[in-house]
C-alpha cells in the first residue's frame, strides 16, 4: 500500500505552490442530471451532456483567459432519450465530431458540434442503433473503427465497428459496467463494474473475458477508469457510509498497485480522475517535474452525503504518493460527477446542481 505523504517538511507541494489556484462555479441550463464533459476540437470550448432532459450543452472558452463563457443547451431527441456518454472522434470520418449515447433508447449519435458559437446548433450526422441484446449504452469511446460501450441495461460491454455496424462483439460482464478503457501497453480492455466490485478484463483478439476482484480492504464501487502513463487507472467510490480514498494503477501484467490518500483524503469517495497533459514543461521555480505524475481525483457525494465534493491534486513519484492538496467545490452535496483537464484549468461537472466548477491551475 502506498500512503500519501507531504513532499516537504512543512506539508506544501513546491510544484503546486508555483501556480495560482482558484475555484469558480458556472450555472448550466436547468437539468435533473448533468453528466459527461469533453473538449471541443481546437480548444474552443467544452460539451456537457445532461441526461434529463436529454440535452447537449455547449460552453465556449475565452481563448486568452480560459474562463468559461455563457452556456447554451440543445435538446437532442425526446427529453426521455437519456443523453449520457460523450467521446471525441479521431478517425478520418469522425474527426471534429463527437459521439453521444442515448441510454434510454439504445442508440448512439454522431454529432457535428458546429464550434463554440451558440448560434450554430449541433446537428446529428448519423444515428447508430445498437445490435440486438445491447441495452442501456452508458460510456462510449472511439478506438480506430471501433466504438466500445458499457451497457448498463444488460451488464455487457460492446465492441461495435462504426463503419460496419454488423461487425460487433458483446462481452458478458457483471453488475453494472460503467467505464471502459484500453491498456496502452497491451491493447486489452478493462471495464469497471460498480455493484460487483470487480474489474472486467477483455482480450479482443482472443475474445476472452475474466474478472479481477477489488480487495475488500481497499474499498468498493470501482467507477472512474482512464488510460494514461502506460497504464489503466481506476478510482473507488466507496459506499453510503464512507469512501476509502483509494485509487489504483493496472500494469501490463494485470497487477494492481493501490494508492491511498491520507489526512483529509482518508475517507474521500473517489468517482473520477484525470491527468495533466503529457510533456508538461518544468515550472518556473526550476523544480524538475519530468519524473512526476500529477493526477486530479474527484471526490463525490454521489453515494454518501458525508463525503466532500472536492478535487484532489495528487503527485506520484517512484510509486509513491508524495503530495496531495484538496480543493473543496463551492457547492457541497452537489454530487460531483466528471473531471476534464484543460490547459490552465480543471473542470468538474456537478450532477444535481446543473453546474460546472472550474479550478484554475495556471
Amino acid at each position: 500500500m502506498n500512503v500519501a505523504t507531504p513532499l516537504s517538511h512543512d506539508g506544501r507541494d513546491p510544484v503546486a505552490s508555483c501556480f495560482r489556484r482558484s475555484l469558480t462555479e458556472h450555472r448550466l441550463p436547468h437539468a435533473v442530471e448533468t453528466h459527461e464533459i469533453i473538449p471541443l476540437a481546437g480548444g474552443e470550448g467544452v460539451l456537457i451532456s445532461q441526461r434529463e432532459p436529454s440535452q447537449l450543452v455547449k460552453v465556449p472558452l475565452d481563448p486568452v483567459t480560459g474562463a468559461l463563457g455563457e452556456p447554451t443547451g440543445y435538446r437532442l431527441g425526446s427529453a426521455a432519450s437519456g443523453a449520457h456518454g460523450l467521446a471525441v472522434g479521431h478517425s478520418p470520418t469522425t474527426r471534429g465530431r463527437v459521439w453521444l449515447t442515448q441510454e434510454y433508447i439504445d442508440t448512439v449519435l454522431l454529432i457535428d458540434p458546429a464550434g463554440d458559437d451558440p448560434a450554430h446548433e449541433p446537428t446529428v450526422v448519423r444515428q447508430l442503433p445498437l445490435p440486438p441484446n445491447a441495452r442501456g449504452p452508458h460510456y462510449v469511446g472511439e478506438y480506430g473503427d471501433d466504438l466500445w460501450l458499457s451497457l448498463k441495461g444488460n451488464n455487457r460491454v460492446l465492441r461495435l465497428n462504426h463503419t460496419d455496424p454488423t461487425d460487433y462483439t458483446l462481452y458478458p460482464g457483471l453488475d453494472v459496467p460503467i467505464f471502459v478503457a484500453r491498456h496502452p501497453a497491451t491493447g486489452h480492455f478493462y471495464a469497471t463494474q460498480d455493484r460487483e466490485n470487480h474489474l472486467m478484463w477483455i482480450d479482443p483478439d482472443e475474445g476472452a473475458v475474466r474478472q479481477i476482484p477489488v480487495p475488500a480492504e481497499q474499498g468498493t464501487t470501482p467507477v472512474g477508469m482512464v488510460a494514461g502513463h502506460g497504464a489503466v487507472w481506476v478510482a473507488l467510490l466507496g459506499d453510503a457510509r464512507t469512501g476509502t480514498g483509494v485509487f489504483g494503477r493496472i500494469d501490463g501484467e494485470d497487477r494492481v498497485t493501490w494508492f491511498r490518500l491520507s489526512g483529509e483524503g482518508l475517507q474521500a469517495s473517489l468517482l473520477h480522475l484525470a491527468f495533466d497533459p503529457p510533456h508538461q514543461p518544468t515550472c518556473a521555480c526550476g523544480t524538475d517535474t519530468t519524473e512526476q505524475i500529477r493526477l486530479w481525483l474527484l471526490s463525490s457525494s454521489l453515494l454518501s452525503q458525508k463525503a466532500d465534493d472536492a478535487i484532489f491534486e495528487v503527485v506520484i513519484q517512484d510509486d509513491r504518493v508524495i503530495s496531495q492538496q484538496r480543493h473543496l467545490l463551492p457547492t457541497q452535496r452537489c454530487m460531483a460527477h466528471r473531471l476534464l483537464r484543460l490547459p490552465g484549468s480543471v473542470l468538474a461537472t456537478q450532477m444535481h446542481t446543473a453546474s460546472v466548477a472550474q479550478l484554475i491551475v495556471g
